[in-house]
């Protein structure tokens, strides 16, 4: 089971997740180095935050641009877990 609360987890190595500076998340480290390569979506690791780009303005640009991402990871194969996925689409809002 992959929980980050768990003693051995890899969150001390890994990189929080930002969106407006707002924490969503964790990101490890050889996947950073995957999703930063598409600099027009996520912003390089900074103060150990991985962030996306802040022309990302609102849930549309953000879900259309991580999806891209995911899509071209996936044809690259360079991430086994989106081997299985199926197009899988889930829906989050946050209130700051």
């Amino acid at each position: 089971m992959n929980n980050f609360y768990s003693a051995g987890s890899c969150r001390s190595s890994c990189f929080k997740f930002e969106i407006d500076g707002v924490q969503v998340g964790w990101i490890p480290p050889h996947v950073a180095s995957l999703i930063t390569r598409h600099t027009d979506v996520f912003l390089p690791p900074q103060e150990g935050a991985v962030s996306l780009c802040p022309r990302l303005d609102c849930y549309e640009r953000r879900s259309e641009a991580v999806n891209e991402v995911l899509q071209t990871l996936r044809q690259e194969s360079s991430l086994t877990c989106l081997k299985g996925w199926r197009d899988e689409v889930r829906f989050y809002s946050f209130i700051v």
